[in-house]
């Protein structure tokens, strides 16, 4: 059985493989069996030496330094493994996975620092997954969305069960390194001068400073093995490249590529209407710390910056995810990931959220590349706005709400968990009435011809401490301040149209103001 599954592996690749190179495979494959040594049955064509990878947006190199052959003798610890996930929901199951090592690039390739316009690269290579999402926009100017589901490579412990009802091809089972004893009598001197101190920051230039860059997953990898870790609150990773037992020897360490990608077990930012997370390879060992020797290696600071924004996506989901703002998340991390699509064309405005009623909000955020940063992440919070609300009303009490509540809601958001933002990193404000992130909307002009007749300051002037009537009165009288930031959330339970939340501010007559300080307020809507 298992040489016929080899057999019917192969033919889907004939038309791109020539007879030569297929023969080989096939005797190569049929005379490791016994031995339980094994080949990677996806490997691309011989000649290319670089091929690029439309699903990351990176080219990968194809790997020279190591093959993925057992040792023989040894016993096999994982499974390769090809899933064709059908929705990002089948994604995320696989991404968070404990103890299962995931890629979005193949087995037998490793990211290059090789542009995609100098690499003279092929892209017709790659399978393509079937599976695509279509969302449904209700509430914007989009009415459909249509996402592609990528193909991701796992290395999956033999010990645990395989999901099946996520379609997947198993392409041959090997001992990892990473998971077995490896001798270092290769290596000279201690161990600890191989450790590599890496700090990823990104320029701010509205704060005129530098980001650390927080939560982000960097991976160290040397051929078809890699370590994922992530940055710490200072943007600091350490690479210990020999304690993951990466590799095995001193020569090979300048080979290590460094890459970021954007994809934690809550979030992926990626580019377009792929679900693959955006990877930036940033440089190897040897081209970042220099050649090893017996010196401990300095700290490398890397300035990354947005290509398409995911940059600033990253910062705003991060600090809505894993700060305090006096918000409460409504997103389960365990159920369901937050999906962000950095999209690579400009628009009149800088995103969107499509959802459906089987399928789970998805923000896009367009590259607007003239618009200042602080905008982008107040932007990108306005949409994890929606997706708030969404997740706390759900999709039936949501898709009922009016365009006023929602739009106004995320405004709310924006604007208070960007001077959040701002504020952790030492930004102060230059009076009551600036707007950090363009999301106060406290010179609104009401129009019923106008798309941004819903976007109105209703909750943000239940909060703040500054009244825009004095500066001209045809804007609503804010007299009312500091209502708590969970009554606001409290609202969104009761309230749909703009009524029930007039109705619903009464009970906090007494407690936050006078009934004329709310009739005074409300006469504006």
């Amino acid at each position: 059985m298992f040489i016929l599954h080899i057999i019917c592996s192969l033919t889907t690749y004939m038309k791109r493989l020539s007879i030569t190179t297929l023969f080989l495979i096939l005797c190569i494959s049929c005379s490791q069996l016994e031995s339980e040594n094994s080949i990677d049955l996806f490997m691309l064509d011989e000649s290319l030496e670089t091929v690029y990878h439309p699903a990351t947006n990176i080219v990968l190199a194809k790997n020279r330094k190591e093959t993925l052959l057992s040792t023989k003798g040894e016993e096999p610890t994982h499974y390769a493994v090809k899933f064709f996930p059908k929705s990002t929901n089948e994604l995320f199951t696989l991404i968070k996975a404990e103890n299962v090592m995931t890629s979005f690039y193949p087995f037998g390739y490793t990211p290059t620092n090789l542009s995609k316009l100098e690499s003279n690269s092929s892209s017709d290579v790659f399978d393509e997954n079937p599976y695509r999402e279509t969302y449904t926009n209700t509430d914007g100017c989009k009415e459909e969305f249509v996402s592609s589901v990528p193909v991701i490579y796992a290395y999956w412990p033999i010990n645990m069960t395989i999901p099946e009802e996520i379609q997947h091809e198993i392409s041959y089972s090997l001992a990892l390194p990473f998971c077995s004893k490896v001798p270092d009598t290769d290596l000279k001197g201690p161990v600890q001068n191989y450790q590599y101190p890496l700090y990823i920051r990104t320029y701010d230039s509205f704060l005129g400073s530098y980001v650390p860059m927080r939560n982000l997953k960097v991976r160290a990898s040397y051929g078809d093995l890699w370590v994922d870790d992530y940055t710490n609150d200072n943007g600091y990773v350490l690479i210990d490249p020999m304690a993951n037992n990466l590799v095995s020897s001193v020569d090979q360490l300048p080979l290590i590529t460094i890459t970021v990608i954007y994809q934690t077990n809550d979030w992926v930012v990626s580019r377009n209407s792929s679900s693959s997370p955006i990877h930036t390879a940033i440089g190897t060992v040897g081209l970042l710390w220099g050649m090893p020797d017996n010196t401990p290696p300095s700290a490398y600071y890397y300035t990354i910056s947005s290509v398409t924004k995911e940059c600033e996506m990253h910062r705003a989901v991060d600090f809505y995810h894993n700060s305090t703002h006096q918000l409460s998340s409504y997103i389960s991390s365990a159920e369901q990931g937050i999906v962000l699509h950095a999209i690579d064309t400009s628009n009149t405005y800088f995103g969107e959220t499509p959802y459906s009623s089987i399928t789970p909000p998805t923000i896009l955020i367009y590259n607007r590349t003239s618009a200042p940063q602080n905008e982008c992440i107040g932007s990108v919070l306005h949409e994890l706005g929606h997706v708030h609300h969404y997740y706390k009303r759900g999709f039936n009490d949501y898709y009922y709400s009016s365009k006023f509540v929602k739009e106004s809601y995320a405004s709310y958001i924006g604007w208070i968990v960007g001077e959040y933002y701002y504020t952790s990193k030492g930004y102060i404000k230059t009076g009551p009435d600036e707007d950090v992130c363009l999301e106060s909307r406290q010179y609104w002009y009401p129009s019923i011809g106008s798309r941004f007749y819903s976007y109105s300051p209703f909750f943000i002037d239940l909060v703040d401490q500054y009244n825009q009537y004095e500066t001209n009165e045809p804007f609503p009288n804010d007299v009312i301040s500091s209502v708590p930031v969970f009554d606001i959330e409290s609202m969104l339970d009761y309230c749909e149209v703009l009524n029930d939340c007039k109705l619903y501010l009464q009970q906090f007559v007494g407690s936050f103001y006078t009934q004329t300080e709310l009739t005074t307020q409300m006469s504006y809507y």
